[in-house]
């Protein structure tokens, strides 16, 4: 029994880990680096989620060709499969990079000119664009490894690679207190880590044949082009806000946004990190041969992601000023526990998107999903834009909360789809 949530404890257990360190790590790294410095690495992180437009239309492709070929056991499209994402990653996230640097070397500060440090604004983007790249193709080898459903293997480098990345920028911080240390010591460690990846994927799906070309990028392309909408729409939810605050109110407000959202998107997270295994495996058992009920997977799925991401939200809802009073002092407490409550709800009702999502996804249904996520993130951008002048932060928080209420349209396709679903399968 055990046996079958086994992949999801991973993925738990490689997302948790992130976030854990960086809960105790930030601390050190806000008292050290100050508030305004602390700023721009939240920024940092920010130009490189960029790269989820990119990286969900491509995440999703591969893991959806790779997870369908092993259940038509048809391994020989796998190298092809590879080969085209990295193809698809390599050129795109250069395209990616390439944008950003001319962005922040042209117009970096007039876009920020609330962040005053003109030569550290130009660094923070610079590195970023570098981050990025690497990112889009770290990504492919990812996607490729859990396409196979070996997330315990995903899931040790995960956590041995991102523990390693904050030990090195604690102690750099430590030894120089220089932003250029500290970015370049998150360059060396992503480059390890794509490294690490690419051995792994040659020896465990024996492909040893890696080489960039077209073959089979029109095959990615279609299940992409909806994956890269969605992550449009995940760009315009999760990235675009940190572009705003920083923007309109500065390095500091978006320091104290930040450690809100830190606390308040692990209800969302930690849903998706359990419930992501549900993806290659209900699209592997619907293109295999074995009789499975979709109904009954979508039922449970369902519940537990009601469960888990309640209780979160409640946690929080009770103990969250207390945890941030804690964790980082009074001063940071009193001005972020009020966002930290908007920002509960609404990472609350983007949970419950999550087993829709990733069962939506699993039955190629990604026009669908990428549509709601484009539309819920245009409307809330339009509004969080609307209220920030006047609202401050509680404004961004309130337009999260719209952007949970939209995406949770993805019920209504799934249910119609179970609907007319002939279910006459057994487990």
């Amino acid at each position: 029994m055990i046996h079958k949530f086994t992949g999801s404890i991973w993925a738990l257990l490689e997302y948790l880990c992130y976030p854990l360190i960086i809960f105790v790590a930030t601390p050190y790294l806000l008292h050290t680096l100050g508030a305004e410095n602390y700023g721009y690495w939240m920024l940092l992180n920010a130009i490189v989620s960029l790269g989820v437009v990119l990286n969900v239309g491509t995440s999703a492709a591969t893991i959806k060709l790779i997870s369908a070929g092993i259940g038509k056991q048809n391994n020989g499209d796998i190298t092809h499969i590879v080969n085209s994402s990295l193809t698809i990653a390599i050129f795109g996230g250069g395209l990616l990079a390439l944008i950003i640097s001319i962005v922040f070397s042209l117009m970096g500060t007039g876009l920020f000119e609330k962040m005053s440090n003109h030569s550290l604004l130009l660094l923070t983007g610079l590195t970023a664009a570098l981050l990025a790249w690497i990112e889009q193709i770290d990504n492919v080898f990812t996607s490729t490894i859990k396409g196979s459903e070996k997330f315990g293997l995903a899931a040790k480098i995960e956590i041995i690679s991102k523990t390693l990345q904050i030990l090195v920028a604690v102690l750099v911080v430590g030894f120089s207190g220089s932003m250029a240390a500290f970015y370049f010591s998150f360059v060396i460690v992503a480059v390890c880590r794509l490294f690490i990846k690419y051995l792994v994927v040659k020896k465990y799906l024996n492909i040893s044949n890696f080489k960039l070309g077209l073959n089979g990028v029109r095959e990615t392309l279609i299940y992409a082009k909806w994956g890269w909408l969605q992550g449009l729409g995940s760009l315009l939810f999760g990235v675009a806000d940190r572009f705003l605050v920083g923007s309109i109110m500065g390095a500091t407000a978006l320091t104290y946004y930040s450690v809100a959202t830190q606390l308040a998107q692990q209800i969302h997270a930690i849903s998706s990190a359990g419930l992501s295994v549900i993806f290659p495996k209900i699209s592997r058992k619907i293109e295999g041969a074995s009789s499975f009920s979709l109904r009954k997977i979508a039922h449970l799925a369902i519940m537990g992601n009601f469960f888990i991401s309640s209780v979160l939200a409640i946690s929080l809802f009770i103990f969250g000023h207390d945890i941030l009073l804690i964790w980082l002092g009074t001063s940071i407490a009193s001005t972020s526990s009020e966002i930290l409550f908007y920002l509960t709800i609404g990472y609350w009702l983007l949970a419950m998107n999550v087993a829709p999502h990733f069962i939506l996804l699993a039955i190629g249904r990604m026009k669908f999903v990428a549509l709601s996520n484009v539309v819920a993130g245009i409307v809330s951008l339009t509004i969080m834009f609307i209220l920030i002048g006047s609202n401050g932060l509680v404004g961004v928080g309130v337009a999260r909360i719209l952007y949970g209420i939209i995406t949770l349209v993805n019920f209504l396709s799934l249910f119609d789809y179970l609907k007319k679903r002939n279910e006459k399968y057994i487990e």
